[in-house]
């Protein structure tokens, strides 16, 4: 059964998440880069009124963790955290525990956007997903790339910094390309000092774009909602994360990219990792992102209901 995690057992929910880490098949985003940042996540979740983690017992045995947090403003859920145990001793099915979580999500939040961000290689959750009624809206290349492998490319381009003093004249450039996007047009200009959003001009006209975000250095502070897996605030570690890109051509994306890394690298010097989800489409993007020293981590995929 379903059972609310309370602070006495945040430990246990920790230890038992972090033991299916180790497979993809198992895995839910975000990818948790250590047992200290998935205790961070879980304990906020545990903490604040927008946000619950939840526990499958089978007698007193944890079988499954749910962690998730929802904003009210915009009807959106977002599972940080998806785990679920092999059968156990009396041999409940994975698909029993994983229709209880999310029966549980749908009826809790009915009238709310549901979002869980798996590894393609969890078969088993996908297929529970499924079943549901949620459908993949993004299937994303996850890639990674650590400080000491970036490798700077050519920048042919003038690069301009977008900010509150010119962004109108990238805001329908934005609304173009990316359509269906949390972060649109007016979340990005609500909190436009914690972007970095970089731009080319293709005459008198933005021709090509990339928007990320920063922690860990000074003064930043990330997004409390993630397309590409739920990375945010509650992270104490520095990590970049690219959201998007739109490049004309090659150069333009090499430009581009170029420029966000060494600006994420400067603002953050401890930086440990940097995140791009980039969509299966996107060959331009992947291409850029392997050549500046970006490896391909998992495939993620985004179920929406």
């Amino acid at each position: 059964m379903c059972r609310v995690i309370t602070p006495d057992h945040l430990d246990c929910a920790v230890e038992f998440s972090w033991k299916l880490c180790g497979d993809m098949k198992q895995r839910s985003y975000p990818l948790y880069r250590s047992r200290p940042q998935m205790l961070q996540e879980y304990r906020w979740s545990v903490e604040h009124e927008n946000g619950e983690l939840v526990g499958w017992f089978e007698k007193e045995e944890l079988r499954g963790i749910l962690c998730y947090y929802w904003l009210p403003e915009d009807s959106y859920v977002q599972t940080t955290g998806f785990y679920i145990a092999s059968a156990g001793e009396s041999g409940e099915p994975y698909r029993k525990i994983a229709d209880a979580f999310l029966s549980y999500l749908e009826h809790k939040f009915p009238d709310y956007e549901i979002n869980i961000g798996i590894p393609a290689e969890n078969r088993r959750a996908a297929e529970t997903l499924a079943a549901h009624g949620f459908t993949v809206a993004e299937a994303s290349h996850d890639m990674r790339l650590a400080k000491e492998d970036f490798r700077k490319l050519s920048a042919l381009h003038e690069i301009i910094r977008i900010d509150e003093t010119n962004f109108d004249q990238y805001a329908e450039f934005h609304d173009s390309h990316f359509q269906n996007i949390y972060w649109n047009v007016a979340r990005l200009c609500s909190q436009i000092k914690e972007w970095d959003i970089f731009a080319i001009r293709d005459g008198q006209n933005i021709g090509s774009c990339i928007f990320s975000q920063t922690s860990g250095g000074s003064g930043s502070d990330s997004s409390n909602a993630s397309d590409s897996g739920g990375n945010d605030s509650r992270n104490s570690s520095a990590y970049g994360e690219i959201f998007g890109m739109y490049a004309a051509d090659a150069q333009s994306a090499h430009s581009l990219l170029s420029a966000t890394l060494a600006n994420m690298f400067a603002k953050a010097p401890s930086i440990q990792e940097v995140i791009y989800f980039i969509e299966d489409y996107q060959q331009i993007a992947r291409q850029t992102a392997l050549a500046s020293g970006f490896r391909i981590m998992s495939h993620y995929q985004l179920w929406v209901k």
